[in-house]
């Protein structure tokens, strides 16, 4: 940091880093799969399940955003539900096997591509790099997504896709039913600050 930075920040009363903390029940996670109903004529449907269980710390440097790190966000899987009961019994029980696995986790994630510096109140995209732990496997993957921060809170979005079959998952084959392997993951946060 350069000696006028410095003292901007000293003048402006500003940290060069704030750590927001995810706030469960005003934040949520989703998954979006394609499945065909082969005894349907093949209908296709979009599987969307949702869980608020979603917690996590991100550290944000709006002077220097690439010093800005998603410290941990840890989604409960046990928590998904869908519009079917027994969509959701299978997934917990019998494909993410929630009781040996219980949670998803991207942790380490850097920023990038955001503008220099981040605006208090102004929209802004950025990339996202973490390891994401899913199914007891963990694989570096790429998220992008938008935020807007305050002082005190910090609301976002960011988004992936991802194949089951990389994280040991079986890609549901059934008798009446086909599922994709590639799967849309979202974490919609908000987050609020700690007070130093």
């Amino acid at each position: 940091m350069t000696a006028a930075m410095a003292g901007w920040l000293l003048l402006s009363g500003r940290a060069p880093e704030r750590t927001y903390t995810i706030v469960p029940h005003l934040s949520q996670a989703t998954y979006a799969v394609d499945e065909v109903f082969l005894n349907e004529n093949n209908r296709l449907f979009t599987a969307v399940g949702l869980t608020r269980q979603v917690t996590g710390t991100i550290q944000l440097d709006p002077v220097q955003p690439d010093r800005s790190r998603v410290a941990e966000v840890v989604v409960d899987l046990r928590a998904l539900t869908t519009d079917s009961h027994r969509r959701d019994r299978a997934v917990r029980d019998g494909y993410l096997h929630t009781d040996r696995f219980p949670e998803a986790r991207l942790a380490d994630g850097k920023l990038s591509e955001t503008p220099v510096p981040i605006t208090d109140g102004q929209s802004f995209h950025y990339r996202l790099v973490g390891n994401f732990t899913l199914h007891g496997v963990t694989r570096e993957t790429t998220w992008l997504g938008e935020a807007t921060m305050t002082a005190d809170t910090l609301r976002g979005v960011a988004r992936t896709r991802i194949r089951m079959s990389t994280f040991g998952i079986e890609v549901p084959r059934l008798l009446t039913l086909r599922s994709e392997d590639e799967v849309q993951l979202e974490i919609r946060y908000v987050a609020t600050a700690l007070q130093p």
